[in-house]
Parts: C-alpha cells; structure tokens; sequence
C-alpha cells in the first residue's frame, strides 16, 4: 500500500486556476467534456462554491469539486482530477471537505446529492465508501447514435420524430405503438401544468414508496426533481418555473375513481399487444404501477456534422407505469415533434420496457460525452447539524491513495 501524501483544499480561483481545470478534464468523455466551459456561469448562480486540491509540491490544482445548496439537499457535480494525480485520494479529500461544508455552514441541509454514470467505477467506489447509497437509474433514451442520426435527417428537411423512430429504430417504435395503443385512454388525460400544486400533486403520487424508504416528505430536495442530461432540475427551481410559463410542463394526473377499472387493467406488468415490462433488465420493484407521470420539456441546441445548429427538444420524465411512460412519449413528440433525447425515472415501479432496452445506448464507456444508457442518482442522509469551528482553509491533510479519482 502506497504512503498517504499530504495535499490541502482551498476555494477555485477563477482566474488562476481555469487552466488547471482545463487539464484535468483533458481526457474526460474522449475531451470532450464540457466542464471548462459552464464552470463560470455555474459559479456565478447563487450558493455556488468550488474547491480545489492539491499535493504538497504541485505548484497548481489537482483536482476539483462544485456543489450548491437546493433546499434541503446540497447537490454536488463537477469532481474531477489530473490524470496524473488520480489515486492520491485528492476525490476523496474534497468529497468529506464538501459534507463539511454542508454540515456547519448550511443548519438547514439534510441530504447530499449526486449523479454519476456505471462506468465510473472510482466514483462509485468513493461515493460507497463516504457513505452514500443508491436513489434510483435514470434511463436515456433512445442512444446517443439515435439522436445523432435524427439530426441528420432534420437537415433533409424530414421531420417527425415518430417517423424518425420508426425509421431508425423500428423494434423499438413498433413496441412503443403497441404499447401506448393498449392505454389508448390515458392519453386524453395529460394536461399542462398551470399551478404548482398540480405538479406537487402528481410528483407525491409517484415517489411516495421512495419517500417512505428514504424517511423524508415528497417534497424534500433529494427527491423533488426532474431527470435531465446528467443532473436533476428542481421541480420548484427557476427553470422548471420558465418552462411551466411558456406551457411545457405536463402532468397525467391520478385517475378518478371512476378510471379505477381502467388504471387496474393498465397497472399489470404485461400489456397485451406489446412486451412485459419485465422481459429484460433489472427485476421490477414490489411497489404497485400507477397510470401517473409528468414532465418537463426543454429546448436543446444540436450540432450536425455540417456545423448547422438545429433546434431541438429534450424531455424529463417520471412515469408510475409502463403504459404512462409510452404515454408520455407520444405526447412530448405530440407538442414537439422534434423532441429527440429523452431522461426517465421509472419510480422504482417498473422494469425498462422493451422499447427502451431496444433503443438502449452502448455498454457504459467514459470515452464519449452521452453514450451511456443511463446515469445513477446517489444520495446521503446528513445527521442534524452541529456548528464547530472549520479549519482553516488550506491546511494540509493526509489522504490516502485508494481511488482513482
């Protein structure tokens, strides 16, 4: 086993250190990662703070991690590291420097939370290690390839996502027709979300096992969001606000107790005409399916292989039932027909359709900016705070090398 090394913390210089930052993200998603470009306007929102580390010796930062307070949650994004200094335990440093930031500048601060994809194996070790535990997958769908290649058929001028699924992934668009044709009545009932206890309303339906389980209200930060590219958007947040205004917020309420019969017929696992939901992947949770969901949809920016910018949409969606996920899907290309990436939270009440594993992306890989499947929503219960006086910024701290983040 190596020697610990010792390495101190301090808060992100923006001006000094963007270079550093640049460098550690050099091989991250095949170079492509985004990071050095909307770490400034993150930094900038309000509660945001970075920090950074480094080894005694290193003349500049290793390693890097961001987090901002939402609500009762502290949502933490960005860690990376050098590839060089990766396995000095410099993630590790900064993750236990951020729960303590949270736990004596922030009384009010209950959870910590955070996203990572399969494939970052160090991550997953370090985030198992400190403590935290698994909230749920966040499917993508449909593939990376997928979207790319709708691009390219925008820019002949053929659009029409359903078209487009069909064309490209027909197993997957067949099993999706089937699908919604069975719920056919579901449908009618989708609405726009024109107050926010609408929203509140749907949301607690959906994730109230999750809530039991995890021991706190619906309405607590660490649950109350909306799966987007690789992070989580707070139901009560600014964005989802924007989006409700302009009418791209959309709930399929509970059914009535005159639907009970039909919700009855749509909450079996199997529905005829199309595939079990659990013909594939994970084992289907114990909690009952229930024909409710919402989204939230968003414009996007695509960039085709010709350098033109298309337009696009992408949708966030929690649906209690495979039928309200096909639902739902139909209705997003329904208002948007270029509405082409799509992030879901089955609400631990249903195995991945059989559209969405047809439509799946490849095997996890760090290699590409998108390309898995789906990304995993991790959480951290924090005890009651108790203020004591923080350390100094800055001193040094033995780490031990165990991961290699």
């Amino acid at each position: 086993m190596p020697q610990s090394v010792r390495a101190r913390t301090r808060a992100y210089d923006p001006a000094a250190d963007h270079p550093a930052v640049v460098d550690m993200c050099a091989d991250v998603y095949g170079g492509t990662d985004p990071l050095p470009k909307y770490l400034a306007a993150q930094l900038a929102e309000p509660g945001t703070r970075v920090w950074v580390a480094q080894r005694e010796g290193s003349s500049a930062p290793e390693s890097l991690i961001c987090c901002q307070p939402r609500g009762d949650a502290l949502w933490v994004w960005g860690a990376r590291t050098l590839a060089a200094a990766r396995g000095c335990g410099l993630g590790a440093l900064l993750l236990a420097h951020t729960e303590a930031h949270a736990r004596q500048e922030h009384a009010s601060l209950r959870w910590l939370l955070s996203t990572t994809i399969l494939a970052n194996t160090a991550m997953l070790r370090l985030f198992e290690r400190q403590g935290w535990h698994t909230l749920c997958e966040v499917d993508i769908f449909p593939r990376l390839e997928i979207v790319q290649a709708a691009t390219r058929l925008l820019e002949q001028q053929q659009e029409g996502q359903p078209a487009l699924l069909a064309a490209l992934l027909p197993a997957a668009a067949a099993d999706l027709q089937a699908v919604a044709a069975a719920a056919a009545d579901l449908h009618p009932r989708w609405k726009a979300c024109t107050s926010a206890s609408d929203l509140a309303e749907v949301h607690a339906v959906l994730r109230q096992q999750r809530a039991a389980a995890a021991g706190c209200p619906a309405s607590s930060a660490a649950l109350s969001w909306a799966p987007v590219d690789f992070k989580l958007l707070p139901l009560d947040g600014e964005d989802v606000e924007s989006a409700a205004a302009e009418g791209n917020v959309w709930v399929l309420p509970s059914p009535t107790p005159g639907d009970a019969a039909a919700a009855a017929a749509h909450s079996a696992h199997t529905v005829q005409g199309g595939h079990s939901s659990s013909s594939g992947g994970e084992t289907p949770s114990a909690h009952p399916q229930v024909d409710t969901a919402f989204m939230v949809l968003r414009r996007s920016k695509w960039l085709s292989a010709s350098d033109r910018q298309h337009e696009v949409w992408l949708a966030a969606v929690a649906a209690g039932s495979e039928a309200a996920l096909a639902s739902a899907i139909l209705q997003a290309l329904k208002l948007h027909p270029r509405c082409l990436e799509f992030f879901i939270d089955r609400c631990d009440r249903f195995a991945a359709p059989a559209f969405v594993q047809e439509a799946a992306g490849k095997p996890d890989t760090l290699a590409g900016w998108g390309t898995p499947a789906s990304y995993m929503v991790w959480a951290k219960r924090l005890p009651p705070a108790v203020r004591t006086a923080e350390g100094a910024e800055g001193a040094a701290a033995p780490v031990s090398p165990r991961s290699r983040v």
